[in-house]
């Protein structure tokens, strides 16, 4: 577990600390998204990642990085996430995904 922690911390930047200096892309919440899944469950899971991430939208991968820590929730980007999600994020969201 200590390993994947210690890959945890080196695979991405920290959220908090990118939450605090500007507006972050789709492509950006989507890898690091990646990346935390791959420390996770391992390298041989990226394919499947990339593929499940992929489909999000901005405002639901920004969304989804804020939460991806229940117990340590990114409020700043969860408010940018907010600011960025359309009306069908919304549903989505409202009806389960």
């Amino acid at each position: 577990m200590a390993g994947a922690i210690g890959a945890l911390s080196q695979g991405y930047e920290s959220v908090a600390t990118m939450s605090s200096k500007q507006e972050h892309t789709r492509e950006w919440a989507i890898a690091q998204l990646v990346e935390r899944d791959v420390a996770k469950w391992g390298e041989h899971e990226r394919e499947a990642s990339q593929r499940m991430r992929g489909r999000l939208s901005h405002g639901r991968a920004l969304n989804s990085l804020a939460h991806y820590d229940i117990d340590n929730i990114d409020h700043d980007l969860a408010a940018e996430a907010k600011r960025v999600m359309t009306a069908q994020d919304w549903d989505e969201l409202y009806n389960g995904g």
